[in-house]
């Protein structure tokens, strides 16, 4: 099942505006091993902006809050290629991540390839066959 990732919006207590990332179903962050459903970015819209400056702003952060949900549904869905692929944590020979890489690199991009090779890197995942 492939992972939705949703910008979303909070209204604080201070009146401001929180972004975050909704993720269905969940996915596991690498640090913890734990489980996540939202994933705040850290960006603040102002609630009513009045200015002109207030609205450039706000849509610029949005820009930039969308620009960020892609990218996370990008690097979920190289992981989910590398899962497909049966690949586990584990690995140190460089020949077989080439292979992995040559494998599942021919699904993206090109401008992606550089993305899988970092995944690739930070699982430093192996294949099982």
């Amino acid at each position: 099942m492939a992972t939705k990732v949703t910008l979303r919006q909070r209204e604080l207590k201070s009146g401001k505006i929180t972004l975050y990332l909704d993720y269905y179903p969940p996915v596991r962050d690498l640090r913890t091993r734990e489980y996540v459903r939202h994933d705040y970015l850290g960006i603040y819209l102002v609630k009513n902006p009045r200015e002109g400056y207030e609205k450039r702003s706000n849509k610029e952060k949005l820009m930039q809050a969308e620009a960020i949900r892609a990218e996370r549904e990008q690097h979920i869905d190289i992981a989910d290629w590398l899962i497909k692929w049966k690949l586990e944590p584990r690995s140190e020979d460089p020949a077989k991540m080439n292979r992995t890489f040559q494998k599942v690199a021919k699904y993206f991009s090109p401008e992606h390839h550089e993305e899988i090779l970092a995944l690739i890197e930070d699982f430093e995942l192996e294949t099982w066959w």
